[in-house]
């Protein structure tokens, strides 16, 4: 069996950490011989803060329970529009066949993050979701969801594609 499990990123630690934890228990219910393949989404957002990506954080966390597993980074993508249509171009271009696709990000996103997906993915993804929030990341995703369509035309714009992506 062949799992694409997308992790989207976060620029905090706590929210980014919760992500991967919850993409992790859900690996560990799959049979041992179950192949995945980690897309991990998520470039910098501030270079005057941090010079490795969000991508990079998470595949720096993941190595910690399993070597096998396989990861494709998208280094690039600074917003979850630009997410899905990297993820959107890989799953298009690539030979391999996924039994099951993932996103995985939190509670919280889930609302505008599926938008996203309803528009962006010529795919129907299975969703995991954290339960970790932070105190004012309702407020804050109430502002986002108001800039979706706004977010989607930038990332059309910007000609995303899957040569943004590099396997590890």
């Amino acid at each position: 069996m062949n799992i694409l499990l997308i992790l989207l990123g976060s620029h905090i630690a706590y929210l980014l950490q919760d992500r991967v934890s919850t993409a992790v228990q859900l690996a560990r219910t799959f049979p041992e011989d179950t192949r995945f393949v980690w897309f991990l989404s998520g470039g910098i957002k501030d270079s005057r803060t941090s010079n490795v990506s969000e991508a990079e954080q998470m595949g720096e966390q993941l190595r910690q329970y399993d070597c096998r597993w396989e990861y494709i980074y998208d280094i690039q993508s600074t917003n979850t529009a630009e997410n899905m249509l990297t993820v959107n171009a890989y799953v298009n271009h690539t030979a391999t066949i996924y039994d099951q696709i993932y996103v995985v990000t939190s509670q919280f996103h889930y609302e505008r993050a599926n938008q996203f997906a309803t528009r962006l993915l010529s795919f129907t993804p299975l969703w995991v979701l954290g339960s970790a929030v932070c105190e004012d990341s309702l407020y804050w995703e109430s502002i986002h969801m108001r800039n979706v369509d706004a977010d989607i035309r930038k990332a059309l714009d910007k000609g995303v594609d899957d040569q943004r992506c590099r396997n590890v």
